[in-house]
């Protein structure tokens, strides 16, 4: 009988799967400078997209692109504040002139509420914190969508990717109203424009998170992390990979005939 011998190649699965899948396409990543935003710049970058990230703190979008051009290929960093409408036009005009196109758009830029691992009640909660976060995490997308979308509909192409929070269906475990409430409204705020504007042939879905290994979520009192670990079927918390490889699919063409859909990566924490 002859032998065969089959040679397995040392190309990871998910690269295999996606390899090239954002050739030519340009993407817009807010708060692309850390965490989940940073990861998924990465992702992206690998899998051939020209990357533009933004956010408030420079150094951190330069420590993002230190870390991920090296092969060459275009990226591009602008300081913005999420919260100013010229400063997301500002971004939106640098990426047309720069890359002469805009494919993709995720809105990832966010913030919590208190950073001691409890919850402030709604009696407690001032108008001002409560403006803060729904500006930061919430406006920020309908500003960012709005300036993105004229070009979005003149190439009849286009794909937006809201991040949310489990906590927009739990009512929130650690987190605020505030913070419910602006992610609730990404879920929201995605089916409209999915609605919306496929007849341009744009498609809209939101990224459901759980809880995830970045620095927020690593560096918390050990009882706490067990309690929230005790809740995950899967035990562990997510990698930042595991998010960006989930970004990936819902931008790419494998997800093609998927718009207006809440994907939830989260372990198994919630199910529906």
């Amino acid at each position: 009988m002859e032998a065969h011998v089959l040679y397995m190649s040392k190309v990871s699965f998910e690269t295999r799967i996606f390899m090239g899948a954002l050739e030519g396409k340009t993407a817009i990543i807010s708060g692309g400078g850390t965490g989940i935003g940073s990861a998924i710049a990465s992702r992206f970058h690998e899998e051939g997209a020209k990357v533009v990230i933004c956010g408030r703190r420079v150094e951190k979008l330069e420590e993002t692109a230190s870390k991920i051009t090296s092969d060459g290929k275009s990226f591009f960093i602008i300081r913005a504040d999420v919260t100013a409408e010229s400063d997301i036009v500002r971004v939106a005009e640098f990426t047309l002139e720069n890359t002469g196109r805009i494919d993709l758009l995720v809105n990832n830029a966010g913030t919590h509420g208190r950073r001691d691992h409890t919850i402030t009640p709604v009696l407690e909660l001032s108008h001002p914190e409560w403006e803060r976060i729904i500006s930061t995490n919430l406006t920020s997308a309908f500003l960012f969508t709005k300036a993105v979308l004229p070009v979005m509909i003149g190439q009849r192409y286009g794909n937006i990717l809201n991040i949310s929070s489990l906590a927009a269906k739990t009512g929130g475990l650690v987190n605020g109203a505030h913070y419910v409430a602006s992610k609730a409204g990404m879920m929201g705020l995605t089916k409209s424009l999915a609605r919306g504007y496929a007849y341009a042939n744009i498609r809209v879905n939101t990224l459901c998170l759980g809880r995830f290994e970045t620095p927020s979520n690593v560096n918390v009192p050990e009882e706490f992390h067990k309690r929230v670990i005790s809740q995950i079927p899967l035990g562990r918390l997510g990698t930042l990979k595991e998010a960006a490889n989930a970004a990936l699919f819902l931008v790419s063409d494998a997800s093609s005939y998927v718009t207006g859909a809440n994907l939830d990566i989260n372990g198994g924490w919630t199910m529906d």
